[in-house]
């Protein structure tokens, strides 16, 4: 009487009870031979499996570093991690500074690390596996033009850099035209989501510090992209000793230097080399 007992309240135990691991797994580097990324970091996946329901969550800790003797402009790379329940996750990372001057130098490093993330739910799977994280470069642009990878994995990330310099200039134009007055009200037109993300800053900026300083930031956005544009086409380097031949109103008052910015798809956050000073939450 006593042993059916037991197995009752165990069965009963193992129902309603949750099972909870976090597993901190190495970043492993799957990119293909000659790839000009070092990628160095680790995944802590955290996995609750309860009534058949697996409640899962991630934070990264993700450094990449320019093993390449030129400069770096994009970064295009995937990284993909799997739970213990089996579930299989591939999240796209992008790095952009087609709009900013700081490139990642020879050595330099970026921070693809990211917050821990929102808690995800869906049926548990009945086998067990071990976790594990990958990543893959995908496409890397260097400051000279020149490129690696496969271009199709940057399809997106171009069409949206065309995109964005497109509408800097139109706000551009709109200025030299008609005006600060109506440059502000077309800054607040919602339009294609890509672009308002990256318009979204100079939103916040125009909130803080005005319809003048917003002006000068997005000059200064458009006069780096068409430099690094004819220093490609002229097949010369774009580095930071060409900033001596920029205009001045290319910086933002009060600050000293422009800022540098990019995204990272997959999550919801923006990563940023720690070194810059570009904070999206401003």
């Amino acid at each position: 009487m006593k042993i059916l007992s037991f197995a009752c309240v165990a069965l009963l135990f193992l129902h309603v009870s949750a099972v909870a691991d976090d597993f901190v797994v190495p970043i492993i580097d799957k990119s293909a031979s000659g790839s000009p990324l070092e990628n160095i970091g680790s995944v802590t996946l955290s996995e609750t499996i309860k009534d058949g329901q697996s409640t899962r969550s991630r934070k990264i800790e993700w450094t990449v570093r320019n093993k390449s003797p030129k400069a770096i402009v994009t970064v295009v790379e995937t990284l993909i991690f799997r739970y213990p329940s089996g579930e299989s996750v591939e999240m796209k990372s992008e790095y952009e500074a087609f709009f900013g001057p700081k490139l990642v130098k020879a050595g330099g490093t970026i921070s693809f690390s990211d917050n821990p993330s929102g808690v995800q739910i869906s049926g548990a799977s009945s086998s067990s596996h071990e976790p594990s994280c990958e990543v893959i470069a995908r496409w890397v642009q260097f400051e000279d033009g020149s490129t690696w990878g496969d271009i199709g994995s940057a399809e997106e990330l171009l069409k949206n850099r065309a995109a964005i310099f497109s509408r800097l200039k139109q706000l551009d134009d709109i200025y030299k035209l008609q005006g600060a007055e109506q440059f502000a009200l077309e800054l607040q037109k919602q339009g294609q989501s890509e672009v308002d993300g990256y318009i979204g800053y100079l939103r916040r900026e125009q909130s803080k510090h005005g319809t003048q300083a917003t002006i000068d930031e997005l000059e200064g956005h458009l006069t780096f992209a068409d430099a690094y544009e004819r220093q490609v086409h002229l097949n010369l380097p774009w580095n930071e000793s060409s900033l001596a031949t920029l205009p001045e109103s290319v910086f933002v008052k009060d600050r000293g230097a422009a800022h540098l910015y990019f995204f990272c798809k997959g999550g919801d956050s923006c990563h940023q080399h720690p070194d810059f000073d570009f904070d999206p939450a401003d």
